[in-house]
């Protein structure tokens, strides 16, 4: 697959190649209320599990609504974690200097997790990094798994973000110590996700109905998208560029990634025209696209780049990439 590299001193963009992680043994995501299960969150470096690594790992063992165990470590990365990344999670270089390294823990973590539905917010990120993990050490980690965040949209639609955060404010969470440790998340993840289930008794919700693809669900228009930022830093690589999603993105909930471009000073499109600057593609549903396994909107960006337009067509990861690159920008500024 063919992204893009931009040089923030010159804005020259040159081509790379970045690999496209089939994860064919990936458990499902469920919607569902088990009364055993394992709740999972893991901290990292940065967003691509191609390029990143995991720094922490913790989790709640859960039987009919009581914890009967705990995980939790600090993981050591090949290389010194960022600024931005010690200042977002309290985790320093310092802290990791004696910590084990992934293939001193994955034998304890994988037995932990046994073969539990694994419960988490945004839950895909991290099962994504353990997936690739794992499948290093030709272990396939296939536990299906329940996102709380997904939950949280279905049941409350008007509400604008879904962030753990906002759950922690909405539904009155009280936690011990400030979010972005596991070991935080995941308590807070585990009390979101019994409010969740308490609410569906209470409000007589159909499991079989809720689970149904469809349910309660709302269309918006990207032009609904706006942000309440009126400052922004130009000399990041989303500022002023037109970007367009296609198909369905791993880590994150395409509104979500729109929601950031947005504040990060970028326009948005619904479709490839010739304003648009770059075309993020997600995963494709191939029982709804041409023989060619592209979209009509990357079909289309092919055939404008053809005839010279200045259109880049990125992966996800590059996408992410371009988060971090506008992360370090704010920070120098």
């Amino acid at each position: 697959m063919i992204g893009v590299e931009i040089n923030l001193e010159t804005g020259e963009v040159s081509e790379i190649k970045t690999e496209k992680r089939l994860r064919t043994q990936k458990g499902k995501s469920l919607l569902q209320f088990p009364e055993e299960y394992v709740v999972i969150d893991i901290e990292t470096t940065g967003l691509s599990p191609q390029w990143d690594e995991i720094i922490e790992v913790a989790a709640l063992k859960i039987s009919n609504g009581e914890i009967v165990d705990k995980y939790q470590t600090l993981l050591k990365p090949s290389f010194p974690v960022d600024p931005f990344i010690s200042e977002l999670t309290g985790i320093t270089n310092k802290m990791l200097e004696t910590a084990p390294i992934f293939d001193d823990i994955y034998q304890d973590l994988q037995h932990f997790i046994g073969d539990n539905i694994l419960v988490g917010h945004n839950v895909n990120f991290d099962i994504n990094f353990l997936y690739d993990e794992f499948e290093s050490r030709n272990i396939i980690l296939s536990n299906n798994f329940i996102d709380t965040m997904r939950i949280s949209r279905r049941l409350f639609k008007d509400e604008r973000h879904h962030r753990l955060s906002d759950l922690i404010q909405r539904h009155n969470i009280i936690i011990d110590n400030e979010l972005h440790r596991a070991e935080v998340d995941i308590n807070a993840t585990n009390k979101a996700f019994e409010i969740f289930k308490q609410y569906i008794i209470d409000h007589k919700i159909d499991l079989e109905k809720f689970s149904k693809k469809n349910y309660n669900r709302k269309s918006y228009k990207v032009s609904d998208i706006s942000t309440e930022n009126t400052k922004f830093d130009e000399n990041t690589p989303i500022y002023g560029q037109h970007f367009v999603f296609t198909g369905k993105l791993e880590v994150m909930v395409r509104k979500d990634a729109q929601q950031l471009v947005k504040d990060l000073g970028g326009e948005l499109d619904n479709s490839v025209t010739k304003s648009t600057n770059f075309l993020v593609l997600g995963e494709q549903d191939y029982s709804k696209i041409k023989k060619l396994g592209k979209s009509n909107k990357h079909i289309k960006a092919e055939k404008l780049k053809a005839q010279g337009q200045e259109i880049e067509i990125i992966p996800e990861t590059v996408f992410y990439d371009f988060l971090e690159e506008c992360t370090s920008e704010m920070e120098e500024s």
